[in-house]
């Protein structure tokens, strides 16, 4: 019970104490209604206490609202975000917000550029690569007369589409960067170094070695002259992985393996890393190449990066851990991986491009289903593999069984191909038709000359033409297309393509048995023989005669005579 007196005692002193810095705060905000707006700036940089920048800012802001100085405005938002840019990220990108919202309606002092090029760098940071290049993006309306915010812009530009799998977006945004660079009068060589880095390290990514070679070469240089060992090994270290691609891989490992110890950026750490895994696997050292995957992993998780470059790390990670069976090790590999390309999709870049190739998030979430489904359900296991033999064996007996009746249904039909005369035999075209003359609204003189035409035409195999149209066998017989259509149909049973087809097909056949020089021909060359233009017609025509393949006709027929 006196506890809880004696907690309600110091509550009340709190409260007291919070009161009097509320009217403490309060008076020295009243102070400040009627002093300058230099006064408070120069106080909030001059006043290190946390409490003192608050009550400036909020009298800044408050008095600008108040008289609708914009300018001002924005100002007060930007000394107050940076009280809140290291310990609370909403805050400070909630003074952000405010400031490019108020300079998008009125660009004014570098607003809103310079505030969307900081909150871009903070999206970025924080892998929101969307809202980032969004930002990026949106500078160029606002910022044309800062060439040197532009030039920035161009760098973080590449940077974010880099890191979205844009490698050639992202090398367009450097030469932007570096063309403006060159026309700078005070130009920095050490952004020259940071250029030629992004430039060389994208152009050994995408092959183009040549180049690659040249920027580093130039990085190197200039690193030297102005004495900067960070970049110097950076470039060192480029110049191993450009070996690397080159496929001098001892080289490539000796000078890599140094620079582990000399760079300072985590991700180039893991960048080097990469390439050790992947040299140690290629020469046969799996042990040496898993530890330098799972540096790799254990780096880009500390620093929280997302790049798809990585994504081949997790796919080796993976299948070393699939081809060892450790199923538990193959799922949390298969979970980073899945995270990573779940984000990277969000952003609309690995779909729109088709980079998945073995690893579809659909493919990869089946795939740890399957093994969740493996570690819960071992006891089942061998019921799986009844179910599956068992459901394999009626599906390999079904093959069999389909293709022994299909193989007999087709020696069937080649035995009546082969045995039936008629096939050998000319055939007459009868004169008298199936429908009488006033049906076909065809004078029967006309019909007679028709069908005697047509005599004389399958007489003389001129149906063999690959030019042959039903225009132009009109014209050959003195008639209309219209007329002979008919005929055709009354008489044959068939239209102007089949009937061709059926006398071509019925030829070859023929051919075929008695030619034996005709059945060493390829499918092409019979086809252009028999008046088709291409062997898929001939095939499909021979197929809808005969149901069978001219293949397995001219195959039969050679066991039929293998000496002749």
């Amino acid at each position: 019970m006196n506890f809880k007196k004696g907690n309600n005692f110091y509550l009340i002193i709190l409260l007291i104490l919070c009161f009097c810095e509320h009217l403490q705060s309060q008076k020295v905000a009243d102070s400040l209604k009627n002093v300058s707006y230099d006064y408070m700036w120069e106080r909030y940089y001059a006043d290190t206490t946390r409490a003192a920048k608050i009550i400036y800012t909020d009298a800044i802001i408050a008095r600008t609202k108040k008289e609708g100085d914009t300018a001002t405005l924005m100002g007060g938002y930007e000394l107050r975000s940076y009280l809140y840019r290291k310990n609370n990220r909403d805050k400070y990108l909630s003074y952000l917000d405010s400031i490019i919202k108020l300079g998008e309606l009125k660009p004014i002092n570098g607003y809103p550029e310079d505030k969307l090029l900081e909150r871009g760098v903070d999206f970025y940071l924080n892998n929101d690569l969307k809202n980032a290049l969004l930002d990026f993006i949106k500078i160029e309306d606002f910022g044309k007369n800062n060439t040197n915010l532009i030039r920035r812009n161009y760098n973080h530009l590449g940077l974010v589409k880099y890191e979205l799998g844009d490698k050639f977006g992202a090398l367009e945004s450097y030469f932007k960067s570096l063309d403006m660079l060159k026309r700078e009068s005070n130009s920095s060589q050490k952004s020259y170094l940071i250029l030629y880095f992004n430039i060389s390290n994208i152009y050994n990514e995408t092959g183009k070695l040549d180049s690659a070679q040249y920027y580093i070469n130039e990085g190197i240089r200039i690193s030297q002259e102005l004495n900067d060992t960070l970049y110097y090994n950076h470039f060192i270290a480029n110049k191993g992985i450009n070996l690397f691609y080159k496929e001098d891989y001892e080289r490539a490992n000796e000078i890599l393996k140094k620079c582990l110890d000399s760079v300072q950026s985590e991700e180039v750490k893991a960048h080097i890393n990469y390439y050790l895994g992947t040299i140690n696997k290629k020469i046969g050292k799996f042990e040496q190449s898993l530890k330098h995957y799972l540096i790799v992993d254990s780096i880009i998780s500390k620093i929280n990066v997302l790049n798809p470059f990585y994504r081949k790390t997790y796919i080796e990670l993976i299948n070393h851990y699939k081809s060892k069976k450790e199923l538990k090790s193959q799922f949390y590999y298969l979970n980073k991986l899945i995270n990573m390309d779940s984000i990277n999709h969000e952003n609309e870049v690995f779909l729109n491009r088709n980079l998945y190739t073995d690893y579809e998030i659909p493919k990869l979430k089946a795939e740890r289903n399957q093994i969740i489904f493996n570690i819960k359900q071992k006891d089942r296991k061998k019921m799986i593999w009844i179910i599956v033999l068992l459901v394999g064996s009626i599906l390999i007996l079904s093959g069999f069984i389909y293709q022994y009746y299909k193989r007999k249904s087709y020696q069937t039909r080649f035995l009546t191909l082969y045995n039936n005369q008629e096939n050998d035999q000319k055939k007459e075209v009868p004169t008298n038709i199936k429908k009488p003359s006033y049906q076909l609204d065809i004078s029967e003189e006309i019909i007679v000359h028709i069908l005697e035409g047509l005599q004389k035409f399958e007489k003389n195999h001129d149906y063999l033409r690959a030019e042959l149209t039903l225009p132009n066998l009109a014209k050959q017989l003195q008639t209309n297309s219209k007329y002979l259509s008919k005929v055709i149909s009354a008489k044959k049973g068939k239209n102007f393509v089949q009937y061709i087809n059926n006398l071509r097909v019925n030829y070859a056949i023929k051919k075929l048995k008695n030619n034996l020089s005709f059945r060493k021909y390829t499918l092409v060359a019979i086809a252009n023989e028999i008046g088709f233009k291409k062997s898929e017609s001939f095939t499909n025509a021979f197929k809808k005669e005969t149901g069978i393949t001219p293949f397995y006709f001219i195959k039969e027929l050679q066991k039929k005579h293998p000496n002749s």
